[in-house]
């Protein structure tokens, strides 16, 4: 038996409850299992166990893994760990060991490189660029345009405020700075509340981030969530009867409201017809 637990991840508190809310409805649409895979593990990963869906990380600290490991498996789920990009779908959550992270030992796109994925088509639902060698691994997702990315740290693109130490690597910046400027993927972009002297306030970790905070979530423009329309709060404008707008076909019929007359058909405050249906799963 599976259980549910409180894990926050650690981004931008608006874009959580964006995805809280997609998690609501999106997997009922889909009729399926959502799919994740993110580079960086650790309570991500368990909140999108908690989210229900399959997740694949990849990981290099050892710390970590045995983290996700045992609050995994303690809440009934089943965990594969294996040094090889291999996505076993008998098990909820799948850990690629990779070599741990140390700039001193290893160049950049070592761990990206370790995989040999550079043929092999990601198709996941949602990928997460969170970890390490974020600039391969973007340069990657960016070629699955069915999938939905989710960028943490895009703060590195900065040049203004209280900086990250990731905006020193100026290639980075350069590729994240042309990917939220590329208008091929629909992008919100989600940044923690400025606090105190430019830091950021207390997030619902509790932690106060020493510079700015931003987490990205992209869509392709050929996407369904483009049809659906997603407003910031993680909801379609149309439920899936509107995405090729043939409920506008027979919306007059649905529609208790006299255009001439100008008034209700009915005699209800707001007719209990109007209020169409989101299917929406809340555990």
């Amino acid at each position: 038996m599976k259980h549910n637990f409180r894990i926050i991840p650690w981004w931008a508190d608006s874009a959580i409850v964006f995805l809280n809310n997609i998690f609501k409805w999106y997997p009922n649409l889909l009729r399926r299992q959502c799919s994740v895979l993110e580079t960086g593990g650790g309570n991500s990963s368990l909140y999108l166990l908690n989210k229900r869906c399959r997740v694949t990380t990849i990981e290099g600290d050892e710390r970590y893994i045995n983290y996700m490991t045992n609050v995994a498996t303690n809440a009934g789920f089943k965990v594969n760990v294996s040094n090889k990009f291999n996505v076993n779908k008998d098990y909820d959550l799948n850990i690629i060991q990779v070599d741990k992270y140390e700039r001193k030992k290893y160049d950049d796109g070592h761990w990206y490189s370790s995989l040999k994925i550079d043929n092999v088509k990601l198709e996941f639902d949602i990928l997460i660029n969170d970890g390490i060698d974020r600039l391969f691994f973007l340069k990657k997702f960016i070629k699955s345009y069915n999938s939905i990315l989710i960028l943490d740290n895009v703060e590195c693109a900065a040049n203004w405020g209280r900086l990250t130490k990731l905006s020193a690597d100026t290639n980075r910046s350069l590729e994240y700075r042309k990917f939220l400027r590329n208008t091929s993927w629909n992008k919100i972009s989600f940044e923690q509340a400025e606090g105190r002297n430019g830091r950021t306030v207390a997030d619902f970790i509790g932690v106060e981030s020493d510079h700015r905070k931003i987490t990205t979530v992209a869509w392709y423009k050929n996407h369904l969530f483009n049809k659906m329309m997603i407003t910031d709060r993680g909801f379609p404008i149309v439920n899936n009867e509107g995405i090729d707008d043939y409920d506008l076909k027979t919306l007059k019929e649905k529609f208790p409201y006299d255009k001439e007359k100008k008034q209700w058909v009915k005699k209800e405050k707001y007719p209990k017809i109007l209020n169409k249906d989101l299917t929406r799963n809340y555990d």
